[in-house]
């Protein structure tokens, strides 16, 4: 059982919340920071858990603030979050690029930097600063994408979202200087139980024949074009793992499936026929690098689905 306690942003989106129960389950303190908008549906999300888990749920607190308002939240908050949390999981992001530039910019950039400014404040030792990032920020880069890399000549074109979480991951790596940090590359979260009126999914609709998935923003591209796709709770487990794990800070994982299937390989695990191609996908693109993420999830245990187990979960 762990005594620390984690100011966790993000918590309405999927991941987030996976995050949310995971790291509560496992005995941490986590404290929601949530926008005012929100708080109604996460309240009733905690209370839903407090049904399949009271202790855990007991151990999650919402905080109404903002990444962009002053100070993230009103001063009673932040004095309990600054003298109570050791550490910080980062989820939230906007990945919608066709909201205005400045306002993508300034959530996914200016938000990182305020969640580092706060870290920066907290009265006990900081155990993690944990960046969950995707693999969108690989952009247009052909050939192997490693881990540690990051400017790659890779362009975005009008995808502003992921340029500008590139641009977050370099102020986290700046900030790995002097803060215990870790950015987490996910592969699309893949949930057996979806709430539609919550997440779109882009793979969702693939075993039913869907033709209008966006595929796009999840897949990195090879030739032929992968899909990095991994169940939800694996994701969760992974990021708990680095987090624990004091050998994983000042590095970036890549927690996604080194032998990703093609398009027509899941395809064919569907009983769907038909091209790659025809989904319309580029097919240039990089290939990733596992090398850090495949050693935390040997030490940690954790082992990697099936393709039958990711048509399973998609079916």
């Amino acid at each position: 059982m762990t005594s620390s306690t984690v100011l966790l942003t993000g918590g309405s989106g999927v991941v987030g919340w996976e995050l949310t129960t995971r790291f509560a389950r496992a005995g941490f303190g986590v404290y929601l920071l949530v926008r005012k908008g929100s708080r109604k549906a996460l309240r009733e999300r905690v209370s839903a858990f407090r049904l399949t888990d009271a202790a855990a749920a007991d151990r999650v607190r919402l905080f109404t603030g903002d990444l962009l308002a002053p100070h993230i939240t009103d001063d009673e908050s932040r004095s309990r979050i600054v003298a109570e949390c050791d550490g910080v999981v980062h989820a939230a992001c906007e990945r919608r690029s066709d909201k205005p530039r400045d306002q993508v910019f300034d959530t996914n950039l200016g938000g990182t930097r305020a969640l580092l400014e706060l870290a920066g404040t907290l009265e006990k030792p900081l155990r993690r600063f944990m960046h969950v990032s995707d693999f969108s920020v690989v952009g247009d880069h052909r050939g192997v994408f490693f881990e540690d890399d990051l400017f790659v000549g890779q362009g975005f074109g009008a995808d502003v979202a992921a340029e500008s979480r590139l641009l977050a991951e370099r102020h986290v790596r700046r900030a790995m200087r002097s803060v215990p940090a870790t950015v987490v590359r996910l592969a699309h979260p893949v949930v057996n139980k979806r709430d539609p009126a919550r997440v779109a999914d882009p793979l969702a609709g693939l075993g039913r024949g869907s033709r209008r998935a966006r595929w796009a923003q999840w897949l990195v591209h090879a030739d032929p074009p992968l899909v990095h796709a991994l169940p939800l709770d694996l994701m969760g487990r992974a990021v708990l793992a680095a987090f624990e794990e004091p050998d994983m800070a000042g590095g970036t994982l890549h927690v996604a499936d080194p032998a990703a299937p093609t398009v027509t390989e899941l395809l064919t695990a569907l009983g769907r026929s038909g091209s790659a191609y025809s989904l319309g996908l580029p097919a240039e693109g990089a290939r990733l690098d596992t090398t850090g993420a495949d050693a935390l999830l040997r030490h940690a245990g954790i082992g990697r689905p099936s393709l039958a187990d990711l048509a399973a979960a998609l079916s």
